[in-house]
């Protein structure tokens, strides 16, 4: 069933390109990793459980949830720079 619906997409500031998690092959284990040393800010619309299916089962680009909180925006903005980040620096 087609259906229409409101979401925040999750993309590259310096690329303009949005981030497809199932390209990026995020390992559950890292994400896991990050969650425990930063806790997942509660939040209705969007929960750990989400976080890690998106992240990581995922095979289309990464969207958030219209009424997703400002905190868990950022949150998911901190995350996903320290993983890339640290991805970059394992790779050089």
């Amino acid at each position: 069933m087609i259906k229409t619906g409101r979401f925040i997409v999750v993309y590259d500031d310096d690329e303009g390109d949005v981030i497809n998690p199932g390209a990026e092959h995020i390992p559950r284990e890292e994400v896991e990793s990050y969650m425990r040393r930063h806790p997942v800010p509660a939040d209705p619309a969007y929960s750990k459980d989400d976080i890690l299916r998106d992240l990581t089962e995922s095979g289309s680009f990464y969207r958030l949830p219209d009424d997703v909180s400002n905190e868990m925006r950022s949150y998911i903005e901190d995350m996903l720079n320290v993983l890339f980040r640290y991805r970059e620096e394992k790779d050089d």
